[in-house]
């Protein structure tokens, strides 16, 4: 159905010297007026550095992705995972940059449409109208290219996708680091619960949650600080990643190449789809790179951003399967042990090691922020769509970021022993849309939008990839994966 969002303009404007296209143009200007633009002067925003948007994507992207992806490695065999992981990381970043600039275009088609009405086209400097200066989130992105009816179907699915998301987050988080607790304290990753009485997941679910909630009241840029702190001890617990499981092949060997799985084509569509979670960040890039300055920087920003990300995360799957994946035991029986869920227990047998790494969880407090403020501007978009995010009362962010959080608390309750499937239907339904096709459609109607408004400018966050083939190559890659999804499906109900 998502061909059908892609609009055509109007035969009328074939001819743009044609009075009817004239005509078009006028009644197109008339219509933007009313596509929830006001020409006041945008609010200003703290801007933040290169490094400080690069800080925020590396968050994101290596928020669970360390201490899970070494088990989806071995789920997918040691060639085909790495194809797949590069599959992700590249159809990203092109996703990414059609967010980048349909981002600009709105801003210009709305500069244009304010500066048109005070002198002609001829003195208005076209390149100059693609800018950052004011934020539009995923919901008035898909309001400008497609209409107000796409308001509440993309709003719907990536309300959906972030309460998932973070979700995801806080079970994964929580559970590690119960775990972790109750192993350092008594050598048995579920003493502390029998000797408290409950379940002490529960403690660290909500310690988790009240953290995240109080970091989220202001906007993204506010959690910069914060963002690179955290990306400095993420790399340092990397290297402890990387470091531990070298010396564990130093003491006990590589594992032979024989034993290690070479790919599986069943588990194909499922690792795509947790691949797709880890660089799923595309509803808030807007509020990333907003901020960010220089605003030439931005582009590469968020490639080197996932260039890096994808160089850790193939290194950490690689080096844990050549250590971990010749070994058959669980870690509740011996250490080493065949390669967990999450990864971070696998180092539980090593005492100082062991202690640091399981502290990994908590560093999934800085991304949280950012995805619950960005939940909350979407929600106030949805629901107050007369009010701009720049002016929007402390009381209604503050409302509106716990609305949308609870029920991220609820599900962190009922799909704790279900996690994968909780990251299967958020990566594999909201994150083949919202990291393929809503940005594909939303700069594929952006484009024609500004072609009828403005024209052909070439400006500095135009994407690289400006042939429609790759946007229709894009289109292409969730239909095959989830075809192959539903096969597998059948095939593991026969």
């Amino acid at each position: 159905f998502f061909f059908l969002m892609i609009r055509r303009p109007p035969r009328s404007t074939q001819s743009r010297s044609s009075a009817a296209s004239d005509v078009y143009k006028r009644q197109l200007h008339d219509h933007l007026l009313s596509r929830q633009f006001t020409f006041t002067a945008p609010k200003a925003v703290e801007n933040i550095s290169v490094f400080g948007g690069f800080s925020l994507m590396i968050n994101l992207v290596l928020g669970t992705g360390p201490y899970t992806i070494p088990f989806f490695f071995m789920e997918a065999g040691i060639y085909l995972a790495p194809l797949l992981l590069l599959l992700a990381v590249s159809l990203a970043f092109i996703c990414a940059t059609f967010i980048t600039e349909s981002l600009a275009i709105c801003n210009a088609i709305e500069s244009f449409a304010k500066r048109r009405s005070i002198s002609k086209k001829e003195n208005i400097d076209l390149p100059e109208l693609f800018t950052y200066n004011k934020l539009f989130e995923f919901t008035k992105m898909s309001i400008i290219s497609l209409g107000a009816w796409a308001k509440y179907a993309i709003v719907v699915l990536m309300v959906f996708s972030l309460v998932g998301h973070i979700a995801i987050k806080c079970v994964s988080a929580s559970e590690s680091l119960s775990k972790a607790l109750s192993y350092l304290l008594y050598e048995n990753v579920d003493e502390l619960t029998k000797r408290i009485g409950f379940d002490s997941y529960y403690i660290f679910l909500i310690l988790f949650a009240t953290v995240a909630y109080l970091f989220s009241f202001g906007e993204v840029s506010k959690t910069s600080l914060l963002n690179k702190i955290v990306v400095v001890l993420r790399m340092l617990t990397i290297i402890l990643f990387i470091g531990g499981a070298f010396y564990t092949m130093r003491l006990h060997g590589v594992a032979p190449i024989e034993k290690l799985p070479k790919y599986d084509l069943a588990a194909l569509p499922g690792v795509f789809s947790a691949f797709v979670f880890y660089f799923n960040m595309h509803p808030y890039i807007p509020g990333i790179v907003r901020p960010v300055r220089p605003e030439n920087k931005v582009t590469w920003t968020i490639f080197w951003s996932y260039l890096f990300a994808f160089i850790v995360l193939l290194a950490l799957g690689l080096t844990a399967a050549f250590t971990f994946g010749g070994f058959d035991s669980s870690c509740a029986v011996a250490f080493p042990c065949k390669i967990q869920k999450f990864y971070n227990q696998n180092f539980l047998g090593y005492k100082i090691l062991g202690q640091i790494v399981s502290l990994y969880p908590v560093l999934t407090i800085a991304p949280l922020p950012v995805l619950i403020i960005v939940l909350r501007n979407n929600l106030i978009n949805l629901f107050f769509p007369q009010i701009k995010l720049e002016e929007a009362p402390p009381i209604l962010n503050r409302s509106m970021a716990a609305i949308g959080f609870l029920p991220c608390i609820i599900l962190s309750m009922f799909f704790r022993g279900n996690l994968n499937f909780l990251v299967s239907v958020v990566g594999a339904i909201c994150g083949l849309f919202l990291l393929f096709i809503i940005p594909s459609v939303i700069v594929w109607n952006a484009r024609a939008l500004q072609l009828q408004v403005i024209g052909a400018v070439q400006h500095l966050h135009s994407s690289f990839f400006q042939n429609k083939l790759w946007i229709i190559g894009v289109l292409i890659t969730p239909v095959v994966m989830i075809t192959l999804q539903a096969l597998s499906n059948k095939q593991l109900g026969h």
